[in-house]
């Protein structure tokens, strides 16, 4: 059996997807010990970590983000979750120092996830020439340094 063959009806989904939308933590598991693709792409519902999320089954998000979802920090900016992101950086810190992403949070005024990015990443607010969504969140980035 292939953990990555597409389900019945569902083009480029699979397995993987339906149990990260279900929260079947222990399927998924399987599924992802096997070698499922926790970055494989459903046209209609985005990979398994947006899937996860859009359902509500956050206890899947770190599961997933163990086995390298996620293949996109400045992808998952757009929802405006710290969690996936977090998940992420913890499985994975380089992907913090990700340039075009701490400027896309800032210009965005995302605070929680510029502290995130700096968390790992203290010199990024160094490397951007950036203001913030408001003059407030303007001062607050100059005074991170």
């Amino acid at each position: 059996t292939d953990p990555n063959a597409p389900e019945h009806g569902a083009g480029r989904g699979g397995a993987l997807h339906m149990a990260s939308a279900r929260g079947h933590f222990e399927i998924a598991k399987i599924l992802l010990e096997h070698g499922a693709d926790p970055n494989a792409y459903v046209e209609s519902s985005g990979d398994c970590l947006l899937i996860a999320k859009d359902r509500k089954q956050s206890h899947m998000i770190p599961l997933l983000a163990s086995y390298g979802a996620g293949s996109s920090v400045y992808m998952y900016l757009f929802t405006e979750e710290i969690e996936p992101i977090a998940a992420m950086f913890r499985v994975d810190p380089s992907l913090a120092n990700n340039l075009t992403a701490f400027d896309q949070a800032a210009r965005s005024g995302l605070r929680d996830i510029v502290r995130l990015f700096l968390m790992y990443e203290p010199d990024l607010i160094k490397q951007v020439s950036t203001w913030g969504k408001t003059a407030e969140f303007t001062r607050w980035l100059l005074d991170q340094g």
